[in-house]
Parts: structure tokens; C-alpha cells; sequence
């Protein structure tokens, strides 16, 4: 006969960490299926990476070019690239709207 060793407990909460007002729409975890967003002729695919960041990626035909990553900072988004931080916005499309140039 196999004994098995008890399950491991874990402790801390169960249910995830807060989250700032407004991630309308977002992926919330890994398992979610990237969000796509129209803003002109190519669409962008927004993609979980970690609790507050999301990859930015712009889908031209058949090639997916990656703009960076969308961040929490503070209540506000903002779009981290090669460039450096853009500036920050209270809604998500707005602020990889601008990072693209969509008016």
C-alpha cells in the first residue's frame, strides 16, 4: 500500500491582487486570449505579460511587430518602448492609440 504526504498548504490570499480602476477590457491572466484593438489599417493584439503590464503588438499581414509594453503607473497607463515611457493616460486605448499615432 502507497501512503501519499499530505498537500502542502498555502497560505496568503486567494484571490488576486487588486486592480486599478479602469483595466476595462484588459487580459487578466495568462489564459486570456489577446485583446484586439482597431485603430486604422492594422490591428494591435494587446497580450497579458504580468499583473500590471501588457505587450503591445501590431499585426501587419502576416508579421507581428511588438511596440512595447503597457504599464500601470499609479491610476494611470502608460506605453514603455524602446523610446522611453510615454506619456501617461486614465484609459488603456487612449494611450496605445497616441503611442501609434491614431488621432
Amino acid at each position: 500500500m502507497t501512503t501519499y504526504a499530505p498537500a502542502p498548504v498555502i497560505s496568503g490570499p486567494t484571490s488576486p491582487a487588486p486592480r486599478p480602476a479602469g483595466i476595462d477590457g484588459l487580459p487578466a491572466s495568462a489564459e486570456d486570449a489577446p485583446v484586439r484593438l482597431d485603430l486604422g489599417a492594422f490591428p494591435v493584439l494587446v497580450a497579458w505579460v504580468r499583473a500590471d503590464t501588457w505587450s503591445v503588438t501590431e499585426v501587419i499581414g502576416g508579421a507581428r511587430v511588438v511596440h512595447g509594453h503597457l504599464t500601470v503607473v499609479g491610476p494611470r497607463y502608460a506605453m514603455a518602448a524602446a523610446g522611453g515611457t510615454r506619456p501617461a493616460h486614465r484609459e488603456w486605448r487612449t494611450v496605445v492609440a497616441r503611442h501609434l499615432g491614431a488621432r
